[in-house]
Formats: structure tokens, sequence, C-alpha cells
């Protein structure tokens, strides 16, 4: 009798996506603080410490910003919210960085 063919070996399931990743719950947060009009959020600092998940007394905020903008930019991440993601969050970091 001939041999039984071994089975092929499954391939890997896809990686997850959506907002149960970590990537999907950043873009999910700062996509949720950015279109918030809470009265607390208008301040362009407390907003920005919302997207980036940090304290309001931290001192790395471009730190923090440049992790997050490098996570969630379009180029990096295949969710389809990304590019809003970033828009939103650069104009904030641009609103809280601004000297006016």
């Amino acid at each position: 009798p001939r041999p039984r063919p071994r089975p092929r070996p499954r391939p890997p399931p896809p990686p997850p996506s959506g907002p149960q990743t970590e990537v999907g719950a950043s873009i999910e947060r700062v996509i949720r603080v950015g279109s918030s009009t809470l009265p607390n959020l208008r301040l362009p600092r407390v907003r920005l410490c919302k997207m980036l998940a940090v304290s309001p007394e931290t001192t790395y905020f471009k730190q923090h910003y440049r992790r997050l903008a490098v996570k969630i930019h379009p180029d990096k991440c295949s969710d389809p919210r990304a590019t809003l993601a970033t828009q939103l969050l650069n104009s904030s970091y641009d609103a809280a960085n601004s000297r006016n």
C-alpha cells in the first residue's frame, strides 16, 4: 500500500484588526477625543493629553506624540480610520504648541 500524503499545514490566522487591537484602540481614542465637544476638552493641551493618554503634568509631549503618530500613521497602519486619526492628532498637537 502507498503511504498517505501528509496534510498541508494550515496558514496562520490573519492578524486581528479593529478596536480590539492596541492600534485600533489608539485610533478609536484619538477620533473620540478629537471629535468631542465637551467643555473641558476645549483647551488644546487637555485635548492633546487625552489623545496621548498621558497626564497633563508630563513634560514629554513630543515623545508621546511622535510615538503615537508613527503607530497610527496611514502608511504604517491599514485601518481605514488612520487618516482621520492622524489629521486630528496633528491639528491637536499644532494647537497645543501654538504660541498665540
